[in-house]
């Protein structure tokens, strides 16, 4: 599940 919460977190700090 830590690779969804990094994702997300990726997601919050580079938005397309």
């Amino acid at each position: 599940m830590l690779e969804i919460e990094d994702s997300i977190h990726k997601e919050i700090q580079y938005p397309l």
